[in-house]
């Protein structure tokens, strides 16, 4: 369906006044052209059906804004207590009380 969508997209962005562009009516006649898979499909044993996915594609990592970096705390953790180097991380030792009766 995504394929479709965004051929009709394409043709609609067409669709305005001027040399190389549609008019109404070649748009409308182009988008009902347009084929796109059918979302049931039935046998004589059963059905299938489709559901559109959307699924993340990183294009470039550079790109990404770092509010969505993840870091992983127990890989980082575990590095320092092994006595590994770790820009921008370190081991502070915090106090807690505990109970015993």
């Amino acid at each position: 369906m995504n394929r479709k969508r965004a051929e009709e997209e394409k043709i609609a962005a067409r669709m305005k006044p001027g040399r190389g562009n549609l008019k109404a009516g070649t748009a409308i006649k182009q988008m009902a052209s347009v084929e796109a898979p059918e979302d049931k499909v039935t046998t004589d044993s059963g059905g299938l059906s489709f559901r559109e996915k959307k699924v993340l594609k990183i294009t470039d990592e550079k790109l990404i804004p770092k509010q969505y970096w993840i870091i992983d705390e127990d890989a980082v953790l575990a590095a320092l207590k092994e006595g590994k180097k770790v820009k921008g991380a370190e081991i502070t030792i915090e106090m807690t009380p505990v109970n015993k009766r």
